[in-house]
């Protein structure tokens, strides 16, 4: 059975959903609203591709407040090519001024087969450089934190006590179980996930055939990676074995970057330092990449 107090998260569109949609979600049950926004700026939604305006944007929140949802979370996209960077900073003050309990930024990525990805192969789209990027993500992280926010993950900001749970699972190598067309689950060091084509996902449902279409066993070193991946991400870093805390605490990277400012060792924890947040996925390679190495030095000399 469902907990009285679970965390029950439905995404929304700010351009397909009214007041009534609303009303309707909360009477079934549905507490946590995350509101796919990506920016209060006409231009950028334009750029984006998204089918509402930075004033629909805002009635939807409005709109999900008087329906009685108190937990609220809104996304936002930066570096998107040919917006200004004030443009950029007055979505931030925008969604901060909204008051939501919970604000996810992410970097635009370009996928293949999208607009952005064709103009790019042309050459006529001009994509923010690197250092643009960071700067936009640090001006970002420092409005949020002076606003209020405590950053639970690398990309997650939320209001004290309103990080979101399934969000925070993922993180920390939590179990989940996932339902419906591809869906992913984790659980018992399992990774399995269901077939991606809707007629076949269908067949197999109506005849109470598991829709299952692979799985995978996460051996040891897998589950290394993604237990630093997942784990550098979050404020609370990773916990060491006394092998790897040994390793690490000896090793002269870590020393150059804890100087630097990009990393902090707490007790039996890895953590980001203040100047890690940007590059919190090459950390984690690093540091991954040195536990390896000592591995295979101490099997070579067994």
């Amino acid at each position: 059975c469902m907990r009285q107090d679970a965390e029950i998260t439905v995404e929304a569109n700010p351009g397909t959903v009214d007041g009534e949609k609303f009303s309707q979600l909360r009477s079934v049950g549905c507490n946590r609203l995350s509101l796919g926004v990506q920016s209060f700026d006409n231009q950028a939604l334009k750029k984006l591709g998204r089918v509402h305006s930075s004033e629909e944007a805002e009635r939807a929140f409005t709109s999900a407040r008087e329906a009685g949802f108190s937990n609220i979370s809104i996304d936002l996209i930066f570096s998107v090519p040919d917006v200004a960077e004030l443009a950029w900073q007055g979505s931030v003050d925008k969604a901060i001024s909204l008051q939501p309990e919970h604000i996810s930024v992410y970097a635009l990525t370009i996928e293949e087969g999208t607009l952005f990805a064709k103009r790019e192969g042309e050459g006529s789209l001009v994509t923010l450089t690197d250092d643009d990027d960071a700067m936009q993500y640090e001006w970002t992280r420092y409005k949020l934190l002076d606003s209020g926010f405590k950053q639970y993950e690398v990309s997650n900001f939320a209001q004290e006590g309103w990080v979101s749970r399934h969000n925070w699972g993922y993180w920390i190598g939590a179990e989940y179980l996932g339902i419906g067309l591809s869906a992913h689950s984790f659980i018992g060091g399992e990774r399995f996930w269901n077939v991606g084509d809707i007629e076949t996902y269908l067949q197999r449902v109506e005849r109470n055939i598991s829709p299952e279409g692979g799985r995978e066993r996460i051996d040891g070193q897998t589950a290394r990676r993604e237990r630093f991946w997942l784990g550098l991400r979050t404020s609370q870093g990773v916990l060491l074995s006394e092998e790897e805390l040994e390793i690490l605490k000896e090793h002269s990277y870590i020393n150059q970057h804890m100087e630097a400012k990009y990393l902090t060792i707490e007790k039996d924890r890895v953590l980001l330092a203040e100047k890690g947040w940007n590059i919190a996925d090459g950390l984690a390679i690093e540091l991954t990449d040195i536990l390896e190495e000592r591995s295979e030095v101490i099997t070579q000399c067994v």
